[in-house]
């Protein structure tokens, strides 16, 4: 099947709106995609177009047409995903697109320094709850034509299975992209976690409450978007996750208005494609220094933030996650006529 005549479906659900946004980035490859949530599957007319025109299901974090979530431990254990095997049936298509802790859980080895300090584990990560969801993501993905993470280092949790990263698509960039971090005073750090435990804010607000001379925090929690964007514009500096092992929304939307970024980056996995990478490394371990080295050598984080520009055009454009997702798609159909050239 040619790639124009291909028609994909992405939703229903999928955390900061990557469904909508991969399905107008397939627009630019010519492909007719449509994003969806759980209250268009409401409207019969519609959720029966979707399943009669779509060829290409692209499902996000767990989540597919039945409304089952990964939290629903023992329903999701029994039925999550059953509906893929339905849609198999009509030959239909499915990219599962994995998000974030639907695949990470404290049971899993390389996510220890993760979980471990996650507040979260003994609701989310209870063993009894949590084998039973990983044994459905794992028979739904065996089932799936395509797997495609956001972050590389959940590829780690699908093994031995082949998954494809395919970053998140990045905001315009800002004409705040010019400036550059202050070069006397204190430099002001933002840092605005969605899950304090999982990013290591403590050892973030231990570090520039001892350094209170030369650094200011600007935390962050609860508030809106349009609040995190007025006070990232009065910032030198943002600080993301230091525990994960790779950079999550909130750098990317950092990056895009000019800022640069610090986070914990697992050196394994960036791929050997990205020569020039803009994230300045630190860790609990020695978030310390790193912010002091800052202080002393302030060209040193303008040159890291000078290369914000150019690896969000590469890798978080729309035109780039455009053609990602179109090799996805060229090798599913390419192996489904490789197999029926066999027959």
């Amino acid at each position: 099947m040619n790639s124009r005549k291909i028609h994909s479906a992405h939703g229903p659900k999928s955390w900061n709106q990557t469904a909508q946004k991969n399905a107008k980035a397939d627009l630019l490859i010519g492909i007719e995609s449509v994003g969806y949530t759980y209250f268009d599957l409401l409207n019969p007319i519609r959720f029966l177009r979707i399943l009669w025109k779509t060829d290409v299901f692209h499902f996000y974090a767990g989540y597919t047409l039945l409304p089952i979530s990964t939290n629903h431990f023992r329903l999701y254990a029994l039925l999550g995903g059953f509906d893929i095997r339905i849609l198999k049936l009509f030959r239909k298509k499915i990219v599962l697109h994995y998000q974030g802790c639907e695949l990470r859980d404290r049971f899993n080895e390389e996510a220890q320094v993760v979980c471990t300090n996650c507040k979260r584990k003994e609701v989310y990560c209870r063993n009894d709850r949590a084998t039973g969801r990983r044994k459905r993501i794992i028979s739904n993905s065996r089932r799936a034509d395509a797997l495609v993470v956001t972050t590389p280092d959940l590829k780690q949790y699908l093994e031995p299975l082949n998954s494809t990263w395919i970053p998140k698509i990045g905001l315009n960039l800002s004409e705040h992209n010019s400036r550059n971090i202050s070069q006397s005073g204190k430099l002001k750090i933002i840092h605005a976690p969605s899950n304090r435990s999982i990013k290591g804010s403590d050892k973030v607000i231990e570090v520039i409450s001892k350094h209170s001379d030369k650094f200011e925090l600007i935390l962050l929690e609860n508030v809106s978007r349009e609040e995190v964007y007025r006070n990232a514009l009065q910032a030198d500096l943002a600080v993301d996750q230091l525990r994960i092992g790779w950079y999550g929304n909130f750098a990317v939307e950092m990056m895009s208005i000019g800022l640069p970024v610090i986070c914990f980056i697992k050196r394994s996995f960036i791929p050997d494609s990205l020569n020039e990478f803009p994230i300045i490394n630190a860790s609990p371990v020695n978030l310390e220094d790193v912010l002091l080295e800052i202080y002393e050598n302030r060209n040193f984080a303008n040159t890291k933030k000078a290369l914000n520009t150019i690896y969000l055009k590469r890798h978080h454009s729309e035109e780039a996650i455009a053609g990602k997702l179109k090799s996805v798609y060229d090798k599913i159909f390419r192996n489904t006529q490789g197999r029926n050239s066999k027959k």
